[in-house]
């Protein structure tokens, strides 16, 4: 029960972090929209997460039960530094977050704290390990925070779908690049962490998570090609075409962060009887145009807008649960399972007999000479594990 706490703590600390962060990056890179009260609650709920970490992580430490949690003088000697270097990074990030104008950079913050919690840590060569991890967090929170921009600027029916255009294809062309950045640092701390064995994806249970990982990823990297190489193009062909047959006016419109965009006009004024009523935009085509080209032009932009749109909403959903299954992998320690797949498989059945624990008066012996038999000196001290190396 303490462990499935934990586990979904850290993914919901990731699923806020990486999206709220990701949304300055997108915003200053690709010029997505900043939707900063979302970016506001993100980064709060990625502030409670990390502090709910922090009795949890200290009732794992003590062996405490989850409703240990609620008695802060049970689990407070069990806390370590790692969780409260986290919590003060998170609410750094919060603030940054709160900031306006270059102070949102500081929303990057909420980025460390994953990587103060999670197992990075613990794995050597620290330096290697930590600086793939931010690496490999920076790229995801781009690719999180610019396609929630995305989704919610194709949702918007009254923006200006050239607006969306331009912004989908910078968001696009940069997600691109990030690609390879996400998969070579991903394989690099995957070597990192298995010790450069292959064997405990196979054999473990944060192996099979890390297999589900890469599924995920395997899975979104289709539909975004097909985002940047088919629909792309396709609205970019149908915009180009319907601006042949008649301009749109435009008017300005303050978005969410006070900037002032392009967008069509409410209504449409094409050329007609001087009293004629005005047309809605959203009215159908046959309504604003009676010639059959600019019919035909205006229903393929609405089809291509309607496939971007879902296709988004899917790529959306699959990275959701990519985050998901990454923050539970942050929040397991990957060296103990490692380590027991390895010693199972190098344990003989016979050495394995020799150390099934036993009641008796000659327990006491028997342990005492387990050592010899699995071939270690008798006087060796136990190997004992820190909680830095627990995972954290």
């Amino acid at each position: 029960m303490l462990a499935s706490l934990i586990e979904t703590a850290g993914a919901v600390q990731l699923l806020a972090a990486l999206p709220a962060a990701g949304l300055v990056i997108g915003w200053r890179l690709a010029g997505t929209p900043p939707l900063p009260r979302t970016r506001h609650v993100l980064a709060l709920v990625a502030l409670l997460a990390t502090a709910a970490l922090v009795p949890l992580d200290a009732a794992r430490v003590l062996g405490l039960a989850p409703d240990a949690v609620w008695r802060p003088a049970a689990w407070l000697p069990g806390v370590t530094w790692q969780p409260l270097l986290a919590l003060a990074l998170a609410a750094a990030g919060l603030v940054g977050a709160l900031l306006p104008g270059r102070g949102t950079w500081v929303t990057l913050l909420l980025l460390a704290a994953p990587v103060a919690t999670g197992h990075s840590v613990s794995v050597t060569p620290h330096p290697l390990m930590v600086g793939a991890d931010v690496v490999h967090l920076l790229v995801g929170a781009f690719w999180a925070g610019g396609l929630l921009a995305l989704a919610r600027l194709l949702a918007d029916r009254a923006a200006d779908p050239r607006h969306a255009l331009d912004v989908a294809g910078r968001f696009s062309a940069l997600a691109a690049w990030s690609v390879g950045l996400i998969v070579v640092s991903g394989l690099g701390m995957a070597w990192l962490v298995l010790g450069g064995r292959w064997t405990p994806l196979l054999t473990t249970a944060w192996g099979h998570l890390l297999l589900l990982k890469i599924a995920l990823v395997a899975g979104v990297l289709p539909i975004a090609g097909w985002n940047r190489w088919r629909l792309l193009p396709a609205l970019h062909r149908a915009l180009a075409a319907e601006s042949g047959t008649h301009d749109v006016p435009r008017r300005t419109t303050e978005t969410e962060s006070g900037a002032v965009q392009a967008t069509p006009d409410a209504l449409d004024v094409s050329p007609g009887p001087a009293d004629a009523e005005p047309v809605p935009r959203h009215a159908p085509p046959e309504a604003t145009d009676a010639r059959p080209g600019a019919v035909a032009l205006h229903l393929n932009t609405v089809a291509v807008l309607a496939s971007l749109r879902r296709a988004v909403g899917w790529e959306a959903l699959v990275l959701a649960a990519l985050l998901t299954v990454t923050g539970v992998l942050t929040t397991q320690s990957p060296h103990e399972m490692t380590a027991a797949a390895a010693v199972s498989a190098e344990t003989t059945p016979a050495t394995v007999a020799s150390v099934v624990p036993v009641i008796g008066s000659d327990a006491r012996e028997l342990i005492a000479a387990a050592p010899a038999e699995l071939g270690a000196p008798t006087d060796a001290a136990p190997e004992t594990i820190t909680p830095a190396e627990r995972g954290r």
